[in-house]
């Protein structure tokens, strides 16, 4: 455990400035979704300050929410239903729906819809407000581009969440995936918990208004058996936090602060990862495998 003990110590003051990702305690006032301090914005404007933007294609929901893995026995939680498109194909293939709106209009249009079906609850709320549920759960929703990190937050903090689709912009989905080739920190720190997919392309036309961008369906599915035990994550993400600092240029050169360079050399040779690799371009396969020999 020697390396840990030295990651700790080197990594300390690094971890102090930059930890928070996952603690939701750190937003503990959260005003509603696009709720401005001042008072209450028009109607008619929710939307376009949250980037959202309604799903018009019954196609593409059907496919959300069969993608999702939703089956007959799950809770789900919807966030921003709108006019209800995605509440319609979900509603079918579990055992309840419980959908968080901000918009007044629309969270009564979803109530009205729906009020002869005890399966379906719409509040109007915004559901980053709301604890947790404390039994499992499954997250299905067309996000507010604007929200999307805190809203990714919330579900990686949550330990009852059992997975998350989310549809969000294309670009942001590609590089939480690594479709780009490249790795984001919040990826890698979160893989051995959490796996990121990307399932598929959504045309900017099948919205109104028609954003700028195509949206992309984001999957994160929490492992039922996480590939790290407590102790391991922690260590883990201190190792994934000092590589990231981008100290030296590469990967090998930020390790080197807590780990000699022959000891180095020979986890890279051990794990095959190529230490001269800019620290983006290095896959969460890959540094688990560099943890895995920096522990044996």
């Amino acid at each position: 455990m020697q390396y840990r003990d030295s990651v700790h110590r080197s990594a300390h003051d690094d971890r102090r400035r930059r930890q928070g990702r996952f603690d939701r305690s750190r937003h503990p006032s959260r005003g509603g979704m696009g709720e401005h301090p001042g008072g209450h914005d028009r109607r008619g404007n929710t939307r376009k300050r949250l980037s959202q933007n309604f799903l018009t294609d019954p196609q593409i929901a059907a496919t959300v929410a069969r993608r999702s893995g939703v089956e007959s026995d799950d809770a789900v939680i919807e966030v921003g239903p709108g006019r209800g498109i995605l509440t319609r194909a979900l509603q079918p293939l579990c055992r309840e729906i419980t959908a968080y709106e901000l918009d007044p209009k629309y969270a009564k249009l979803i109530s009205e819809k729906h009020r002869d079906d005890p399966k379906v609850t719409c509040h109007h709320q915004d559901f980053l407000t709301v604890p947790a549920p404390r039994e499992a759960f499954r997250l299905v929703a067309n996000i507010p581009y604007s929200r999307t990190s805190d809203i990714i937050d919330w579900c990686l903090a949550t330990p009852t969440l059992k997975s998350a689709t989310l549809i969000t912009q294309w670009e942001y989905a590609r590089k939480r995936t690594g479709d780009y080739g490249r790795w984001s920190r919040l990826t890698v720190l979160s893989w051995p918990q959490v796996e990121w997919r990307l399932l598929g392309r959504v045309d900017r036309r099948k919205f109104n208004p028609v954003p700028s961008v195509d949206s992309g369906i984001l999957h994160l599915e929490r492992r039922k058996t996480p590939l790290l035990v407590p102790f391991q994550q922690r260590d883990f993400e201190e190792m994934v936090r000092l590589g990231f600092t981008g100290i030296g240029g590469d990967i090998f050169r930020s390790l080197r602060q807590a780990v000699s360079t022959e000891r180095l050399r020979q986890a890279f040779r051990d794990a095959d990862v190529n230490p001269r690799a800019q620290v983006g371009y290095v896959s969460p396969q890959e540094w688990l495998r560099l943890y895995d020999s920096l522990m044996s």
